[in-house]
C-alpha cells in the first residue's frame, strides 16, 4: 500500500511541477482508500512527503475505484500564495 502511495504521490509532485507548482503550494489532500487497514501506511506515506507543510487533509473509504488494481487515489489542491 506505501508503494501505491508513494507513485500516486509522484504523479501529484510531477503535475504540481509542471504547472509551476511545488508541495510546499498544496493546501489541501483528499485520500480515497478502499481498506480501512491500509490507512496508517498511508498516512506515514502522506507524512513523509508533506512533512511540516500539513496541508488540510481528508481520508476516505469507498467501496471501490475504477481500477480494480489500485487502492488509493489521492487529490491534491494547489494556491500560490
Amino acid at each position: 500500500m506505501a508503494g501505491q502511495a508513494r507513485a500516486v504521490l509522484e504523479i501529484i509532485a510531477s503535475a504540481l511541477e509542471a504547472g509551476g507548482f511545488a508541495l510546499v503550494d498544496v493546501v489541501r489532500t483528499r485520500m480515497y482508500l478502499v481498506d480501512l487497514a491500509d490507512a496508517p501506511a498511508v498516512l506515514a506515506v502522506h507524512g513523509e512527503w508533506f512533512g511540516e507543510i500539513q496541508p488540510a487533509a481528508t481520508m476516505v473509504v469507498v467501496s471501490a475505484l475504477l481500477d480494480p488494481t489500485l487502492r488509493i487515489e489521492i487529490e491534491a489542491e494547489g494556491r500560490r500564495a
